[in-house]
C-alpha cells in the first residue's frame, strides 16, 4: 500500500460473532459461556449472551483462535481450539463452538 493511501476501510472494526452451543443439540444455545479469543496483537474473554452469542467489534483480518474456558452450571467447556483466518473481503465472521 503506497505511503498516503486511505487504509481499506473493509480489513479492519468488523464483528466477529461467536455461538455456543450444546454438543449433543446444536439447535440448544448455551447462554453465561466464557470464550477466550486471540488474535492479531489482541487477546480477550467474552461471555455469552441470553442468545447464545458473543460479538466482538472491531476487530481486524488476521488468523485467530477461540476456545471455551468455563461453561454455566449443567454443561462441561468444550475445551477444543478452533482457528479460523478473518479475511479482508470479510464483512463479519460466525464461529460456532
Amino acid at each position: 500500500q503506497p505511503m498516503g493511501s486511505p487504509l481499506n476501510p473493509f480489513a479492519a472494526n468488523r464483528p466477529i460473532i461467536i455461538e455456543v452451543v450444546d454438543r449433543d443439540n446444536k439447535g440448544v444455545k448455551i447462554p453465561g459461556a466464557v470464550v477466550r479469543i486471540s488474535g492479531p496483537n489482541m487477546v480477550r474473554e467474552v461471555t455469552t449472551g441470553p442468545d447464545g452469542r458473543a460479538v466482538l467489534e472491531n476487530c481486524n483480518a488476521g488468523n485467530y483462535e477461540v476456545v471455551q474456558v468455563s461453561a454455566p452450571k449443567g454443561y462441561m467447556a468444550n475445551q477444543k481450539k478452533i482457528t479460523f483466518h478473518f479475511s479482508a473481503i470479510e464483512t463479519v465472521k460466525y464461529v460456532r463452538i
